[in-house]
């Protein structure tokens, strides 16, 4: 830190001189001197000083959600069980191999995190070379606000942690990783320190999964209003828990996805971008209401700092504008069956085959994947989620407005 009480002192002796300089010539030949090595060391402390400004930090983040965050949660909880586990997922990253990411490569969790110069997260339960200094990620595919799942028979690890859940695991985690601080077992600093989680930044992306095919289609008010109370009470846990800054991702325009633009009631079921109509006022209820609960939490939290991340603008911003972001398909899936306008069957979903009439039908893979939007029915493509994550990263999309990279600052 630059010590301001030298810099005044400095200042005092150079007033001084310059004042017996202006009476005697000799002195001012040794004022002329010591000017150029005074501005010498001046520009050492002036390169020291920006360099401080300019060091990197860390925030650690925090995550919690659904298949947009997941990178193997259900897949270190229950192995063999995710359509993400097996081909073509992870295509494009990760030597090619499936991860039970939902993507052909990254999510946007992993984008955020280089983008910050941060490792590529760990799941919460996987615990075989796991890092967890630059925080953890809860985040369970399939996952609802509300406490409900979609297992019913084991076959399946969709929605196998619920928000509620998920806050429990970094409620147990962060009093497990204070205990090994205080003891000093954490030898290998792979754990955040005390100070690490107050100062880290707290992610949710939740509420798409609680609406599904049935809700899309009707506007649930006493649904949409659990949902939201489910969030808040997220919202409110973490914040008793210590948290300060949380990012809440509103839902994405779910009526213009391959999977819900295929359906049809009508002539009158589109928007003026063509999705449909019924799914997008669902979507837009819970965005709105979002945004009311986080302005009241901010009135009511003091010190916290809740923000939404409008998923919904950025997937608008590139159906409307896909050149601007290196797009050519934005309604059609890469990874599908059936060709046509969506290359969707909800029979065979990306990484699925079946037989039918006597035929082996699998679903294909499209060529040219950094031009498509969605990678399957209802998740970006990797090159889609960097720029998600980028508009994170540089503050876009922001209500109100926050600027992560801030916070990787020194404050002087």
């Amino acid at each position: 830190m630059y010590d301001l009480q030298v810099t005044s002192k400095r200042l005092q002796v150079f007033s001084r001189w310059v004042v017996m300089g202006q009476s005697n010539p000799i002195i001012a030949l040794w004022q002329a001197a010591l000017l150029g090595v005074w501005g010498m060391v001046a520009a050492v402390e002036g390169r020291e000083l920006w360099s401080q400004r300019m060091k990197p930090c860390s925030p650690p983040l925090f995550v919690f959600g659904a298949s947009y965050m997941d990178v193997g949660e259900n897949a270190a909880a229950m192995p063999f069980r995710e359509g993400s586990e097996r081909e073509p997922y992870g295509l494009d990253y990760f030597d090619g191999k499936p991860t039970g990411r939902y993507s052909n490569g990254r999510v946007i969790t992993d984008h955020i995190s280089q983008g910050l110069g941060q490792d590529i997260m760990s799941p919460y339960l996987r615990d075989v070379g796991t890092g967890f200094r630059n925080g953890v990620n809860f985040a369970s595919s399939g996952s609802t606000a509300r406490n409900s799942s979609f297992i019913f028979d084991g076959s399946s690890s969709g929605g196998l942690f619920s928000l509620s859940i998920q806050v429990d695991q970094f409620r147990v985690f962060h009093k497990q990783a204070l205990k090994m601080y205080q003891l000093k077992k954490d030898t290998a600093g792979r754990l955040p320190a005390p100070e690490d989680f107050p100062r880290g930044v707290y992610i949710i992306e939740t509420g798409n999964n609680d609406y599904n095919w049935l809700h899309l289609d009707q506007n649930d008010e006493a649904l949409i209003s659990s949902v939201l109370e489910h969030i808040e009470h997220a919202i409110q846990t973490l914040y008793l828990d210590g948290a300060r800054t949380i990012v809440v991702f509103d839902i994405f325009p779910r009526g213009c996805y391959p999977d819900q633009m295929s359906r049809t009631n009508g002539p009158d079921d589109r928007t003026e971008d063509g999705c449909y109509l019924p799914a997008m006022k669902v979507i837009e209820t819970h965005n709105a209401g979002l945004r009311e609960m986080v302005g009241r939490l901010n009135d009511q939290l003091p010190g916290a700092n809740v923000i939404v991340f409008s998923l919904f603008d950025m997937f608008m911003s590139a159906i409307r504008n896909p050149l601007k972001f290196g797009l050519k398909y934005t309604h059609k899936s890469c990874c599908g069956y059936g060709g046509g306008e969506y290359n969707f069957d909800l029979y065979i979903k990306c990484s699925e085959e079946r037989i039918i009439d006597g035929e082996l039908r699998k679903a294909n893979v499209c060529e040219n994947r950094s031009e498509y939007m969605m990678w399957d029915a209802i998740h970006p493509t990797d090159a889609f989620t960097f720029h998600i994550a980028q508009a994170f990263l540089h503050g876009r999309h922001m209500e109100p407005p926050f600027f992560i990279k801030e916070m990787c600052w020194l404050q002087l």
